[in-house]
């Protein structure tokens, strides 16, 4: 009997923790990972990889950090976002002509790390 009772205070318990105040509408968004399929046309995605899946080094995030200001600097498009994961670090930039773009971003990498792997879709 004293079990049951523990049993059923426990299960009680779990109930009110999932209970909460928040409207699940006014929840922050997620944003979705950048995948091909979810970059639309006016998007170019820059991802820049290296072999195992370490984090990014703070001298790695600096030089993303500076290739993303580069970018909006001279105005080749604004940067949406930039992140960073296991074996990689991205930025995402909206641009107005994607292959013209493409061909200064491509500049811009060559200047500041030519040693980078680096692919822009």
């Amino acid at each position: 009997m004293k079990t049951t009772a523990i049993f059923f205070l426990f299960l009680g318990l779990l109930w009110l923790a999932g209970c909460g105040n928040e409207d699940p509408a006014e929840r922050e968004p997620r944003s979705l990972p950048v995948t091909p399929s979810n970059i639309e046309d006016g998007f170019l995605h820059i991802i820049f990889k290296w072999p195992g899946d370490d984090f990014a080094s703070r001298q790695a995030l600096e030089i993303r950090d500076q290739i993303a200001r580069a970018i909006e600097e001279r105005r080749i498009g604004m940067v949406t976002r930039v992140g960073t994961g296991m074996g990689s670090m991205e930025i995402v930039v909206k641009v107005e002509e994607r292959e013209a773009a493409r061909s200064e971003i491509e500049k811009i990498i060559r200047e500041i790390a030519p040693d980078m792997n680096s692919t822009i879709r």
